[in-house]
């Protein structure tokens, strides 16, 4: 995951008003994205994650999967005008969608806070895994989180994000 920008939006009452969980809905809006969501700790939340833990349980999709299937009830509770929005999150897999999603995927590339490098496009195996030659912006990106990553100062992070930032309608293009 990498934040290109504040995200304490994420922290404002309209998204916590009475609820103990929130993230982003997936394609399927029954499901959320395990690359942006919160959790206000709990007893019960707790209780309910380790349960899983402890029984002969399957799941797909590692975490997104496990978190999906252990907060079900949860997510359903969450009304879905209160749900994190999506263009906030932009999830790298996404590239490969068409229709409404790829519209939404560009939007997301201009204004998303948050890049989830979701699949197998993990910039920490950059360039070999990241196959998709349509994908010139998950190539960017994780080319971003490198140089982030790689910053041998607070400073030279400083001026990596500075720099995206007056780069960024280029990266995404």
């Amino acid at each position: 995951t990498l934040f290109l920008r504040d995200a304490s939006f994420l922290f404002q009452p309209k998204y916590w008003d009475g609820i103990a969980f929130n993230g982003v809905p997936e394609m399927n809006p029954s499901r959320f994205k395990s690359g942006m969501f919160g959790v206000r700790p709990s007893n019960r939340t707790r209780d309910v994650l380790l349960k899983g833990l402890r029984e002969d349980m399957e799941f797909t999709n590692n975490d997104q999967g496990y978190l999906n299937l252990m907060l079900e009830d949860e997510w359903a509770d969450v009304p879905p005008k209160k749900r994190f929005p999506r263009a906030e999150h932009l999830c790298t897999s996404q590239c490969v969608m068409e229709g409404e999603w790829q519209e939404e995927h560009q939007v997301q590339l201009r204004e998303a806070a948050i890049v989830d490098f979701q699949g197998v496009s993990k910039p920490w195996n950059w360039p070999r895994d990241i196959r998709i030659e349509t994908c010139k912006p998950t190539k960017n990106f994780a080319t971003l989180w490198q140089l982030i990553i790689t910053a041998p100062t607070e400073w030279d992070v400083r001026d990596v994000l500075l720099s995206f930032e007056d780069m960024r309608e280029s990266l995404v293009q």
